[in-house]
Parts: C-alpha cells; structure tokens; sequence
C-alpha cells in the first residue's frame, strides 16, 4: 500500500488527494453537499496563489520576519475560509432543500455543473482583477475598487483600452473549464442522491 501510494503522490498527485479526501470525508458530508468540497478548495487555493503572487512581486518589499509573514498568510487563510463559508451558504441551503424529484432531472444536474463552472469562473476573475488593481494601486482592493463600481463605464472603457479583455476572458473561462471538467461526472452523480427533507 505505501508503494502505491508513493508511486501516486510523486506521479499523479490528484489521486492521492482524491483519495485522501474522499476516505475522510464520506462520513461526514452528506452526498449532496460533497459537491462544495472541491468548490471551496479551489476557491482557498486560487486566493493562497494569488496571495503568494502578489507578494512575491518585485515592487513588493517583505521587511516584516519570517514568523510575522507567516502569521499574516495564516490570518489570510482563516479570512479565506470564513470567506468561502459565507459564499456557499445559499449553494448548501439550496442542495439541502432541493427535493428529489427535481435533483434528479438532467437539467437541474446540468445547471448545478454550470453554476459550478461560474463560481470558479468568478473566482479565477478576481484574482486577476486584483492582480491588475495591484499593478495600478500597488494594493488589494480596497476604497479605491469601491470608486471602481461607482465607475463603472468609465473603469470598462479603460480596462479595454489597457488590456486585451477578450483574450483574458477566454484564458479564464478556458481554466475554469480544464478545473470543474473532472469533477462533472461526479458531482452529477452526487447531486442525485437523497436530499434531507
């Protein structure tokens, strides 16, 4: 078994995650809802990334010890999952109540994988639109991204004069695709099983 296992994690390390994962959670989520597993890893992943990104950049002075930049990427992460909890709570509320004449339709399977590529979507889009605030600001998004949506005519026409918008769009959607195509049979096999009412 460790040999296995060995031979997985340097070779295919989605397997041993997968499997890792799905031993320790089958219990304690409900079929339904193992659907958000994936969906809120991700989100914790892609904003570690686009954390680590941003300070890694040049401009970026990291004066602050070892231990204090450590704390503060933990601290991130805490904000992160609270974050994500916040987000999901109307996707748990609904595949709790959804009854089980509806959640096993082909469109409902459907739409709930396409709400699924979405969120990722959406995801992907704001860590590159904080990357892009970062290079004009030369911060996270804060008051100033606030002006931003008061804006919104104005921010469009120059984001599409200094970037090319089309080209970007495509990359991310293309990415989201290549993280949720996986995971669709699956969460379509999930979604079918019995709700709680």
């Amino acid at each position: 078994f460790r040999r296995v296992l060995f031979r997985s994690f340097i070779f295919e390390p989605r397997f041993i995650a997968h499997v890792t994962m799905r031993r320790l959670l089958q219990p304690l989520l409900p079929a339904r809802l193992r659907v958000l597993l994936p969906l809120s890893c991700t989100a914790i992943l892609v904003s570690v990334i686009t954390r680590i990104a941003l300070a890694l950049r040049p401009e970026v002075n990291l004066t602050a010890a070892a231990g204090d930049a450590f704390l503060a990427f933990v601290i991130g992460v805490a904000y992160d999952w609270v974050t994500v909890t916040w987000l999901l709570l109307p996707w748990v509320l609904w595949l709790v109540l959804i009854p089980n004449r509806i959640a096993r339709g082909w469109w409902y399977r459907t739409s709930v994988v396409l709400l699924y590529w979405i969120s990722a979507f959406l995801m992907l889009f704001v860590a590159a639109a904080e990357w892009t605030f970062w290079e004009e600001f030369g911060a996270r998004f804060n008051f100033i991204a606030v002006d931003y949506l008061l804006y919104t005519h104005e921010v469009i026409a120059n984001i599409r004069q200094s970037y090319p918008l089309g080209w970007i769009l495509f990359a991310l959607a293309t990415i989201a695709v290549l993280l949720c195509w996986p995971r669709s049979e699956e969460h379509t096999s999930e979604l079918q099983s019995h709700s709680f009412i």
